[in-house]
């Protein structure tokens, strides 16, 4: 189901290592700048099926002007990073001028 939004100022990501998922399904807004900030979670240990690995999330980020602001909330298993949550900002919204 389709719903015309114009502008997400914020849009919030924790599907189970789906993520990347709904990134391609927002293709157009990312495409377009109508996403300014997104607040998500990322796995970097392999636990889902289909997840992708970290360089291919942060690629994505960075192939639609989004830019890492902070992490938050980091997650270990025996030292080894698990999960991070963590903020990206659109360069090319009006908010990463704030």
């Amino acid at each position: 189901r389709n719903i015309d939004v114009d502008h997400i100022d914020l849009m919030k990501l924790d599907v189970q290592g789906a993520e990347h998922l709904v990134l391609e399904g927002a293709t157009d807004a990312l495409r377009e700048n109508r996403i300014s900030v997104i607040f998500t979670e990322i796995i970097t240990m392999p636990t889902y099926v289909g997840q992708i690995s970290l360089h291919e999330m942060l690629r994505k980020f960075d192939d639609h002007n989004f830019q890492l602001y902070n992490i938050y909330n980091l997650s270990t298993v025996d030292g080894r990073l698990r999960q991070v949550d963590a903020i990206f900002v659109n360069t090319m919204s009006p908010l990463a001028l704030a």
